[in-house]
């Protein structure tokens, strides 16, 4: 028999997810002490438990997955193909229906600041190569703008889209030049050969507004009166099922893809970053992440750290909790103050 941990570190599943699915009846413990209440499970039952999992992660219902689970591996396959094509019919009128809110909003325009620069960034950095053989984050930044990349493979999508950003921007900061970055970015990145890929988050002031771009699972925060709000969504295949709710975040942490990235830049790919806008005002800062800073560091922890009022201090606790926890992964923090 297997303590409900082992079975869970060979299922790869969480115990949270474990003691979720025997209170649906989806993966009952083989046996549970009537004193202690401890869940024991069978070896035999690994194999249910990895269907499960699986299941899970292409954001098939539990109840559905009961149905998948219980039924002979034939039927099995069957019903997973037919619930598959009717996420795709089901993807495919979603797609119609963004395309008509995105004319029906875009047609009005969205209001855009107009005002004269009347910001800056103060900035503090940190970074740190952690336990890989190589730095492959890469950051940038000037007057009224900064970025950070994660590059994975090697640090070559990661160099270009950083280059192509300081030279589109060194001239100036305004809509167009953002834009134009984001574009000069994605464009160099593709343009390479070999398996690098890189997340990408940039940031820049104009006027009173604050521009983030953003693909991947680097983060921006906002800091406002005390409180941290993160802009950016991950680009992560487990990250959108969250998000559907299709998966609870108790079966997300510690599963072999949490860091899978679903959108990224690099050769051949033509993905496009999210833009998002933000009205600022003198006071409030703004956190760039590579994923080395916030896999690590917990969200609680993390946001009691980056409103310390003194930016330098700020940027240097949270360097100094990324080290407290091992730091695995290559890391990269920026702390910037709009003043």
């Amino acid at each position: 028999m297997l303590t409900i941990g082992e079975f869970g570190r060979r299922a790869e599943l969480t115990v949270k997810a474990l003691r979720l699915y025997d209170g649906l009846g989806l993966l009952v413990p083989a046996e549970v002490d009537p004193y202690s209440g401890r869940r024991s499970y069978h070896p035999d039952q690994l194999e249910r438990a990895r269907l499960v999992a699986r299941l899970r992660l292409i954001g098939m219902p539990l109840a559905t997955i009961r149905t998948v689970a219980d039924a002979p591996a034939g039927t099995a396959a069957q019903l997973i193909m037919a619930y598959w094509r009717q996420v795709e019919a089901d993807t495919a009128v979603r797609a119609r229906l963004v395309a008509d809110l995105v004319e029906q909003l875009s047609t009005k325009g969205i209001p855009m600041s107009t005002k004269d620069p009347q910001h800056t960034f103060l900035l503090a950095a940190r970074s740190g190569i952690g336990a890989r053989e190589e730095q492959l984050d890469r950051q940038a930044h000037g007057d009224g703008w900064a970025a950070v990349a994660d590059g994975f493979g090697d640090a070559s999508s990661a160099t270009a889209a950083m280059g192509a950003v300081s030279h589109r921007l060194t001239g100036g900061v305004d809509r167009e030049r953002v834009d134009q970055a984001v574009a000069d970015a994605v464009r160099a990145a593709a343009a390479l050969g070999g398996e690098s890929g890189t997340t990408v988050t940039m940031t820049a002031l104009i006027g009173d507004e604050l521009v983030v771009a953003h693909l991947g699972d680097s983060r921006c925060f906002l800091v406002r009166d005390g409180a941290c709000e993160q802009l950016t969504t991950d680009h992560t295949f487990v990250a959108a099922l969250v998000a559907a709710g299709q998966l609870s975040p108790d079966e997300v942490h510690g599963h072999e893809h949490q860091f899978l990235l679903n959108r990224a830049l690099g050769p051949g790919r033509a993905d496009v970053p999210d833009v998002i806008t933000r009205t600022v005002t003198a006071g409030d800062r703004v956190v760039l992440t590579t994923d080395g800073v916030h896999a690590v560091v917990p969200a609680e922890q993390f946001e009691t750290l980056v409103v310390d009022p003194d930016r330098e201090r700020a940027a240097e606790s949270v360097a100094a909790a990324v080290r407290a926890a091992g730091e695995p992964d290559n890391w990269t923090v920026l702390v910037i103050d709009v003043a």
